[in-house]
């Protein structure tokens, strides 16, 4: 399974990994996650990221779904994990 690193590394060429537009997405919904206590935050990342990890690995062309076709597309599944670190960051916590 590759390491979730080289998956966003790349991802990032990719025409929908747009982090200006998830980071304004962030801004106009708020914190929508901060009523989630921090192991929790820490754990649904860990969740998130082996999604992320199992759609890369999966058969089929997934890389054209956009987020808005949910858990099948991995832009949803790197949008989340963007939103939840950008969460852990405002909370001063670290990986």
């Amino acid at each position: 399974m590759a390491v979730i690193d080289d998956i966003i590394v790349t991802r990032r060429g990719h025409r929908l990994f747009d982090e200006e537009v998830w980071d304004f997405g962030a801004r106009i919904q708020g914190r929508l996650m901060e009523n989630i206590s921090d192991s929790a935050l820490k754990n649904r990342l860990t969740q998130i990221e082996k999604n992320i990890q199992y759609l890369d690995e999966a058969p089929g062309r997934r890389e054209e779904l956009p987020p808005e076709h949910g858990w099948l597309s991995p832009w949803f599944w790197l949008r989340l994990r963007h939103w939840t670190l950008a969460e852990l960051a405002a909370r001063s916590i670290t990986r």
